[in-house]
């Protein structure tokens, strides 16, 4: 899975192009990035860059694809309020227009095609970011990858701001999407059902052949991420085959 040629790190400078308020707590941003044709932005679906604000840096996850940054300059990525300074700069004062200082690519998670005939990817709250980036990159290239979707959230709100795209991919036969509200009561439709994120769940959507040939990626809480790692290994997943 590692043996793959990674983009350079490099810092760039950019602008703010775009901000969306998708909630009270997740803000959008499209970044215009300051590079020359002969030095393009590069990087993998999956992985993120280090936003760098005075003598504090955050990392996020890319939503977008590498030929957005290749062809149009453009990246994308999502902030969940937290307190950390930089978030809280993002939030409460960055504005259109603004000078944003970042580094990357950074991060081992990441997609490669050719890997795996199928890949599962399980997402818990605002760790979709990166898988959003796989998708999108999956659909636009049109590669042929059966691809399965688990994200468990609280409420169906934290959903919202992503479920246009979720539904266009499932218009695709290799796409299969399930997302799980747990906290709220939602009547329930094609893709979103109340129902936790646990073994039973686990077990019924991932298939013989997930098990036995599937990449799995998860991203989200700790918590989460361990349990998934830990219940799909004594559902005999190998451990090489479980990238978070």
């Amino acid at each position: 899975m590692r043996n793959v040629v990674r983009p350079v790190k490099q810092a760039f400078s950019s602008h703010v192009s775009k901000i969306f308020k998708i909630s009270e707590d997740v803000r959008t941003l499209h970044l215009s990035v300051n590079t020359t044709p002969s030095q393009p932005f590069k990087f993998l679906p999956g992985q993120s860059i280090n936003i760098i604000n005075n003598n504090d840096s955050a990392g996020y996850s890319l939503i977008s694809t590498p030929k957005d940054a290749i062809n149009n300059n453009i990246i994308k990525f999502a902030v969940r309020r937290t307190h950390h300074p930089v978030t809280r700069t993002i939030h409460d004062d960055l504005k259109v227009g603004d000078v944003v200082n970042a580094e990357g690519p950074e991060g081992d998670f990441y997609f490669v095609d050719g890997l795996s005939e199928r890949i599962i990817l399980i997402a818990g709250g605002i760790g979709i970011t990166p898988l959003l980036s796989i998708m999108n990159y999956v659909y636009e290239e049109n590669i042929k990858v059966n691809v399965k979707f688990i994200h468990s959230v609280r409420f169906k709100k934290e959903s919202e701001w992503f479920l246009q795209d979720i539904t266009k991919f499932s218009l695709r036969d290799n796409f299969n999407p399930h997302i799980l509200v747990t906290d709220e009561q939602v009547n329930k439709e094609s893709f979103i059902n109340n129902r936790k994120l646990d073994q039973e769940s686990l077990r019924e959507y991932c298939s013989n052949e997930d098990i036995k040939r599937g990449l799995f990626y998860i991203c989200g809480p700790l918590g989460m991420i361990d349990f998934v790692k830990i219940t799909l290994q004594s559902m005999g997943v190998s451990v090489e085959r479980i990238i978070h």
